[in-house]
């Protein structure tokens, strides 16, 4: 995945490798980016008709400071925005379903 957005000072570029998948729970994935190791876990919980979707990402520290900067600001932006994409996908899933069965 190659991440460039406005929000983003360089472009990063990831090779991500689904490490687990407990379907309606969990997905873990991990891969390098910018030099650093990093594993993002995504939950999944049951609040009645809604899910509440978590994400947490851990990056190993780098030998640079400016670097762990930009991994983390980055990271907060793009889980921002991605989970913000998740919901608006989901919900628009069940805008189609609702109007399917109308």
């Amino acid at each position: 995945m190659r991440y460039k957005t406005d929000f983003t000072p360089i472009q990063a570029t990831t090779r991500s490798f689904v490490q687990q998948v407990l379907p309606g729970r969990r997905i873990v994935l991990s891969g390098d980016v910018l030099g650093s190791r990093g594993i993002i876990t995504y939950d999944f919980t049951s609040y009645g008709p809604k899910t509440v979707v978590s994400a947490t990402e851990v990056f190993a520290e780098t030998d640079s400071d400016y670097r762990n900067y930009v991994i983390s600001s980055t990271t907060q932006r793009l889980l921002t925005v991605l989970l913000r994409g998740l919901k608006n996908h989901i919900e628009n899933m069940g805008h189609k379903a609702r109007g399917a069965h109308a």
